[in-house]
C-alpha cells in the first residue's frame, strides 16, 4: 500500500519531559503502518507490527519510559527526542510521508509539561512552521499537571481565559478560573492588555505587604488559594529572571516588602501563590492573578453578574469558581465586545431591511412593468 506525503499528518507531540506524538489520517481509506519507520536527527526505529489507522482516525506513538499517565499509547517504542530542537519523521517503502522540525528556541511555543498542537484547520500547511503551532491549555493528567490532547482532536489555538473579578482596597483584581492556565510570561502579557478601555495597564498581582491577617493584601490573595475546591498555585508578579537572588515584581519595582518564596533555584525563577510563596518553572502554565489600581472591568470574556449580587461585596477570601462548567446560578458569560454589538443590533437590523429592500426594487419594478402590460 502506497503512502502519499500528508496523508498522515503530524498534529500534535510533547518532546520536554513526556516523549509522544499523534498522527491523524487525513484520507478516506485506513492505512497500514507496518514497516514504517519513525525517526528523530539521530535515531530510527520501524513499527514491526501490524498497525491500522482508519479514516480520519488519531494515534498516539510513544516512548514508553518516557510518557505519563492518561496517554493511551497506539505503538510504543524506544526512542527518544530532543526537548528543544529536533525532527520527528514519519517514512514508509522509503517514502517521506510527514515530519515536523522544531526549535523552541527560534520562535515555536515554548511551555514545560505541556504538548504543542498543530492549529486545527492547518493540515494542508506548512506543519513545521512555528506560528501554525500553540502549546495545550487542556490537563490531560492532573496529578503531575500534563497539558495536551494526546488521541483527540485539537482544540482552537484562540484561547480566551476566564475567571473572577474582585477588588480590595483600592485596587482591582482578575483571577483566573480552573482550566485557564498560561505560562508566567504569557500571563503577564495578558494581564499588560485586558484593562486597555481604561488606558490602565495592569499587570501581574504585586504584593505590597506581608501581612497573612484578615485585611492585608497577602492574606486576601491567599485565601483565593485556600478557598479553592481544587488548589492550583496562581502565577504573581515576584520572580528573580534577570539576576538569580534579585527578585523585583513584574512592573519592575524591587520589593520593599515580600513574602519569602520557598524552592528558589537557578531554574526557577517566577512565583507562585499557594499556602506560601513558591518559585516555579517560568514555561508551566499555571492559573494567575492580575491587577490594577481603581476599579475596572477588563476588556475581556469574564463571567459578569446578571442579578444584583455583587462580586465586589463579596468578603476578602470568599472563592466564586466562574470555571465554564460551574456557572454559578443568576450568572451568564457575556463580553463587553458582544455586549457593545447587541446594544447596536436594533440598528443593524433596520439597515439590514432597507439594503433588503433596496436588493428586491428592481424586481418590484420588474413585476409592476409586466403588469402593467398585461393590462
Amino acid at each position: 500500500m502506497c503512502l502519499l506525503p500528508k496523508s498522515l499528518r503530524i498534529t500534535g507531540f510533547e518532546s520536554n519531559n513526556g516523549q509522544w506524538f499523534e498522527i491523524v489520517n487525513t484520507t478516506n481509506k485506513t492505512k497500514e503502518l507496518h514497516h514504517c519507520k519513525v525517526s528523530s536527527s539521530t535515531n530510527e526505529i520501524m513499527i514491526d507490527e501490524s498497525l491500522l489507522i482508519g479514516p480520519s482516525e488519531i494515534l498516539v506513538l510513544g516512548n514508553t519510559a518516557d510518557v505519563f499517565g492518561d496517554v493511551t499509547l497506539d505503538y510504543q517504542f524506544d526512542l527518544f527526542f530532543n526537548p528543544t530542537s529536533d525532527t520527528i519523521s514519519l517514512t514508509c517503502y522509503d517514502l517521506p510521508v510527514d515530519e515536523v522540525t522544531y526549535d523552541l528556541e527560534q520562535g515555536w511555543p515554548i511551555a514545560t509539561q505541556a504538548s504543542l498542537s498543530l492549529i486545527p484547520g492547518n493540515d494542508a500547511l506548512g506543519n513545521d512552521d512555528a506560528t501554525n503551532w500553540c502549546y495545550s491549555h487542556d490537563v490531560y493528567f492532573a496529578a503531575s499537571m500534563r497539558f495536551g490532547t494526546p488521541g483527540t482532536a485539537n482544540p482552537t489555538c484562540d484561547f480566551e481565559p476566564v475567571g473572577t473579578r474582585t477588588t480590595h482596597g483600592d485596587h482591582t483584581y482578575f483571577i483566573s478560573a480552573e482550566g485557564s492556565f498560561l505560562t508566567w510570561t504569557d500571563a503577564q502579557d495578558y494581564c499588560r492588555n485586558i484593562w486597555n478601555q481604561s488606558n490602565e495597564e495592569g499587570d501581574l498581582v504585586t504584593l505590597n505587604d506581608t501581612n497573612d491577617t484578615p485585611g492585608g493584601e497577602y492574606h486576601f490573595i491567599k485565601e483565593y488559594y485556600l478557598n479553592n475546591t481544587i488548589r492550583r498555585p496562581f502565577w504573581i508578579g515576584l520572580n528573580d529572571r534577570e539576576t538569580e537572588g534579585q527578585f523585583v515584581w513584574s512592573n519592575g519595582e524591587t520589593p520593599a516588602v515580600m513574602p519569602t518564596p520557598e524552592g528558589n533555584t537557578d531554574t526557577k525563577d517566577c512565583a507562585a501563590q499557594e499556602n506560601g510563596v513558591t518559585m516555579n518553572l517560568c514555561r508551566v502554565p499555571r492559573k494567575f492573578i492580575c491587577e490594577v489600581e481603581g476599579s475596572y472591568v477588563p476588556e475581556i470574556t469574564v463571567y459578569e453578574l446578571m442579578d444584583e449580587t455583587n462580586i465586589n461585596h463579596q468578603p476578602p477570601g470568599t472563592l466564586v469558581t466562574m470555571g465554564a462548567d460551574k456557572q454559578p446560578a443568576g450568572h451568564r458569560c457575556i463580553s463587553r465586545k458582544r455586549r457593545a454589538s447587541r446594544q447596536g443590533q436594533r440598528h443593524f437590523g433596520i439597515r439590514h431591511r432597507v439594503r433588503l429592500f433596496l436588493h428586491f426594487l428592481p424586481w418590484f419594478r420588474w413585476g409592476f412593468d409586466r403588469y402593467d402590460s398585461a393590462r
